[in-house]
């Protein structure tokens, strides 16, 4: 009986990792996403974001396209979710924490990379231009602000 109760346990727990798994699987079809097929909704702070695979709302990958007008601060805030973020045009500059404080913020600039791990609190600012990124990350997620609003 013990035996039984044992294999019960790991084949429940076998098969809760093989629907996690799954549902973390990239797709196996041949996707192409041209910039004409690109559906801009809006975004967290004033920005825009196409989705270009998968559902950020759902389990799974997903990609977004997301770009800021030039000019724009973005007020610390976090993700549910580890991403990774690649600047394609402009330069984003971007600091951790909840301060706000602008004088810690890094230029990244175009062709460069950042990971943000989940719930890890970070601001940003856009400069003079608009800046484009693409954002790789597992939903479901969800941006939260920290912090009060401000105007």
């Amino acid at each position: 009986m013990r035996c039984a109760v044992i294999l019960g346990s790991v084949l429940l727990v076998s098969s809760a990792t093989a629907v996690s798994l799954k549902a973390q699987t990239p797709p196996t079809d041949h996707v192409v996403v041209t910039p004409d097929q690109l559906h801009w909704t809006p975004y967290y702070a004033g920005g825009e974001q196409a989705t270009l695979l998968g559902d950020p709302s759902r389990p799974g990958p997903y990609v977004l396209r997301v770009r800021f007008p030039a000019g724009l601060h973005i007020q610390p805030h976090y993700h549910l979710d580890n991403r990774i973020v690649q600047v394609l045009s402009g330069t984003m500059y971007f600091a951790l924490g909840e301060s706000g404080d602008t004088t810690k913020m890094r230029a990244i600039p175009v062709g460069s990379m950042w990971t943000e791990p989940a719930r890890m609190v970070h601001y940003a600012w856009t400069g003079n231009a608009e800046v484009v990124l693409q954002v790789v990350g597992t939903g479901p997620t969800e941006t939260r602000t920290v912090g009060p609003t401000k105007p």
